[in-house]
């Protein structure tokens, strides 16, 4: 009966070690997988938030070039007007020197010029 004892130690045995062997084996087959799903995961999540940022790149990029046109735009139409502005105060300058050097022209009141009678 020994000897049938002997076999029967030796099989758990090897039964022991063979379910330690699995095991591990197990566990260093699934390991790089479980590394590799982590990253997957990582690029994934990154993936969506480089998304979300490139969206939001590009439509801050859109308001900025509309505002860039408008800006051009209303500057083109502010140099327009100004100029337009000048000229009429040139013009309006001149008029009004040209009356002032016409008044200055006729003699005053001390000098002897007639008097208007007011205007009603």
């Amino acid at each position: 009966m020994c000897a049938a004892a002997a076999p029967s130690a030796f099989a758990a045995s090897v039964d022991s070690m063979l379910a330690t062997t699995e095991h591990y084996v197990a566990r260093l087959a699934h390991e790089p997988s479980v590394g590799l799903y982590y990253i997957q995961e990582h690029v994934h999540r990154s993936v969506r938030a480089l998304e979300r940022e490139r969206e939001t790149l590009k439509t801050s990029s859109e308001n900025a070039r509309d505002g860039a046109e408008v800006a051009t735009q209303a500057r083109e139409h502010l140099d327009e007007h100004l100029q337009t502005s000048i000229d009429n105060v040139e013009s309006a300058l001149g008029g009004i020197l040209g009356s002032l050097l016409a008044a200055r022209s006729v003699p005053s009141r001390e000098e002897g010029a007639p008097r208007t009678p007011p205007t009603t």
